[in-house]
C-alpha cells in the first residue's frame, strides 16, 4: 500500500475512534467557556464580573472560544470540533514525522509512518479529549510540531510551534528549554557549531518576541505570571507516581521497545525520548490529574510513537524474541486502549444528564433570586448562569482559597473565608450510602473541603437547609441558604426540592459510586 494511503488509513482510524466519544465533555472546559463568554460580552477576561483571577491555564484556547461566542457560534459545540480537527492533523503530522525524521536512513519509510500514526490514532485518551472541550489535543499537536522541528534543526518552525504551545498551556516552557538545547546539538551530518548557535539565537529571539508581550500583559492584568490554578492544586508526588504508573501500564511496552532495540539509537530518537522523560518527570512533580485518559501525559505520546516505529522496524523484520517484543508492545497498547475506551464511554454515560441537571438547577436558583453561590464543581453550573457570582470551593478561580493549605477539594477552609465570601447559597455534592432503595440512607458529602465547610461554627450559625436536588439520579446537591437571605418560592415542578423527593429521583446511585467519587 502506498505510504500516503497508509497515513490516510491512520487518520481514518483516528476519526472513527474519536466519534465514539462524541457528546462527552468535562466540567472544567466550561470554566474556560465562561471566561470566553465574559470576554466576548465585554466584561473582560474574568470568571466573575470585576474579579481578575487567572483561573484557567489555556489562554489561546479561551481566546478562540471567545471568538466563536462573539460570532454567535455555540462554544460547547464548536470547540470540540476544533479539537477533532487537531486530532486528525496530529495523526498526519506524526505519520509524516516518522517517515522523514531521518532522511539518511530509509528504514522508517518502509512502514510509511503508519505504525506511529496508528499508535496515536488508537489512544483512548486523545480520542476522548477530541470531544471533551479542553485544549488537550491542540496542545499535543503544537507540542509535537515543535519537538519534531527542534530535532530537524528548524528554528523558525520550532519557535512558532513552541510559542503556540505555551499560549495553550504553560508547561510548554519545558518544551522551549528542551528545544533550544536540541538546536544547540546538531546532527553530525548537519550544520556546524556556529550554525547551531545561530539557530538557537534565532529561535530564542522569536520566542521572546512572541511571548514577552503576552507575559507583560498577563502581569499587568492579573498581577502575577503564575496562574491561580497552581496554588489551588498543591503537588502530590505520590499521586503523580501512581498517575505515571497507570499510563505505563499501557505505554510501557512502547517505551521499552523504543529504549532498547537492535540498532544504535538515532540522535533524533535520543532527544525525543529525553523529552518524554523530562515531561513525565514534570507531570509526576505536578501530581498528575483527575481526568480520564492520562491527559497531562498525552503530549509525549506522538514523540514516543515516532521513536517506537523507527526502533521497531528492524525488530519486526527478524524472527525471534525481538519481533515478539515489538508485536507484544503494539498489542498491549491497542488492547489497553480498547479497555480504557470502554471504561470512559461507560463513565461518560453519566455526563450528559448531569450537565443538563446542573444547568437546570442553576437557572432555577437564579430565578429564585440567588445572586451568589459557593460550590465545588463550577464548570457547567457557572456557564449556565453567567450573571451569578460563583465562589469556587476547589480554589481554581478563588485566589483567597487557593492560598489555603491542602490540595484541590481538600482545602482547609475556615470561618474567615466564609465571612469574606458570604454566598447566598452553599451547594454541597453528596451521595446516599446504603442499600439501593433504602428510604433513609446515610448521606455522605463528597469532598473534604465541603465536609470541613459544613463543620464550621459560622456555617451552622448562618446557614439553614433550603432544598435538595437529585442530579440526574446519580448524586445529590444539598442547598443551604444564608439565614438573612430570602429566596422566592420554588416553581411548580422544582429541581431543588425536599430530601425525600430527591431520593425518590436518585434511582441510579450506588454505594460503589459513593466510594469511588467521595475521597477521604
Amino acid at each position: 500500500m502506498p505510504t500516503r494511503r497508509l497515513g490516510a488509513l491512520a487518520v481514518l482510524v483516528a476519526l472513527l475512534h474519536a466519534l465514539r466519544f462524541s457528546g462527552c465533555s468535562v466540567d472544567d472546559a466550561y470554566i474556560s467557556f465562561r471566561y470566553a463568554l465574559n470576554l466576548a460580552e465585554g466584561r473582560g477576561l474574568v470568571y466573575n464580573a470585576g474579579e481578575r483571577v487567572e483561573g484557567y491555564t489555556n489562554f489561546l484556547w479561551t481566546l478562540l472560544a471567545a471568538v466563536f461566542h462573539r460570532a454567535g457560534a455555540p462554544t460547547p459545540l464548536w470547540m470540540p470540533l476544533v479539537s477533532l480537527a487537531a486530532l486528525l492533523a496530529l495523526v498526519w503530522v506524526t505519520v509524516q514525522a516518522a517517515r522523514s525524521l531521518d532522511p539518511d536512513d530509509p528504514s522508517p519509510r518502509a512502514l510509511g509512518g503508519a505504525v506511529a500514526g496508528l499508535v496515536v490514532a488508537l489512544s483512548a485518551g486523545l480520542a476522548y479529549h477530541a470531544f471533551a472541550g479542553l485544549e488537550t489535543v491542540a496542545f499535543t499537536l503544537a507540542w509535537t510540531v515543535a519537538a519534531v522541528a527542534a530535532v530537524q534543526s528548524r528554528p523558525v518552525r520550532f519557535a512558532l510551534a513552541a510559542a503556540v504551545a505555551f499560549l495553550l498551556r504553560p508547561e510548554a516552557g519545558l518544551l522551549a528549554l528542551w528545544g533550544l538545547a536540541a538546536l544547540a546539538s546538531p546532527a553530525p551530518s548537519a550544520p556546524s557549531a556556529p550554525s547551531a548557535r545561530r539557530a538557537v539565537l534565532l529561535a530564542g529571539a522569536l520566542l521572546a518576541a512572541l511571548l514577552a508581550p503576552y507575559l507583560l500583559w498577563k502581569y499587568w492584568y492579573f498581577h502575577s505570571l503564575l496562574p491561580n490554578t497552581l496554588g489551588a492544586k498543591s503537588p502530590d508526588r505520590a499521586a503523580g507516581l501512581r498517575y505515571l504508573g497507570a499510563w505505563l501500564g499501557s505505554a510501557g511496552g512502547l517505551l521499552a521497545v523504543s529504549a532498547a532495540g537492535l540498532r544504535p539509537m538515532r540522535r533524533a530518537d535520543r532527544w525525543l525520548l529525553g523529552l518524554v522523560a523530562l515531561h513525565s518527570l514534570a507531570v509526576v512533580l505536578e501530581g498528575g490529574d483527575w481526568m480520564f485518559g492520562a491527559r497531562l501525559l498525552l503530549p509525549s505520546l506522538p514523540c514516543l510513537a515516532i521513536v517506537f516505529e523507527g526502533r521497531a522496524r528492524p525488530q519486526l523484520a527478524r524472527p525471534g524474541a525481538w519481533r515478539l517484543a515489538a508485536f507484544a508492545a503494539a498489542l498491549l497498547w491497542a488492547g489497553q486502549n480498547l479497555r480504557e475506551g470502554a471504561q470512559i464511554s461507560h463513565a461518560n454515560e453519566l455526563t450528559a444528564p448531569q450537565d443538563l441537571a446542573h444547568s437546570a438547577i442553576a437557572r432555577e436558583l437564579l430565578g429564585r433570586g440567588a445572586r451568589s453561590v459557593a460550590l465545588h464543581d463550577i464548570g457547567v453550573f457557572g456557564y449556565a448562569v453567567p450573571a451569578m457570582t460563583l465562589h469556587d470551593l476547589g480554589g481554581l478561580t478563588d485566589p483567597v482559597l487557593a492560598r489555603y493549605p491542602g490540595g484541590m477539594g481538600r482545602k482547609r477552609i475556615d470561618d474567615a473565608w466564609l465571612a469574606l465570601r458570604a454566598p447566598d447559597l452553599v451547594l454541597l455534592n453528596a451521595f446516599p450510602v446504603g442499600a439501593p432503595g433504602d428510604p433513609h440512607p446515610t448521606i455522605r458529602v463528597q469532598w473534604p473541603v465541603e465536609r470541613r465547610l459544613m463543620a464550621l461554627g459560622a456555617f451552622r450559625e448562618r446557614y439553614v437547609p433550603e432544598c435538595v436536588a437529585s442530579v440526574a439520579g446519580y448524586h445529590l446537591l444539598l442547598a443551604y441558604r444564608r439565614r438573612d437571605r430570602a429566596l422566592a418560592p420554588a416553581p411548580r415542578d422544582p429541581n431543588c426540592t425536599t430530601m425525600d423527593e430527591a431520593l425518590r429521583h436518585a434511582g441510579r446511585w450506588s454505594s460503589s459510586l459513593a466510594a469511588a467519587f467521595s475521597p477521604d
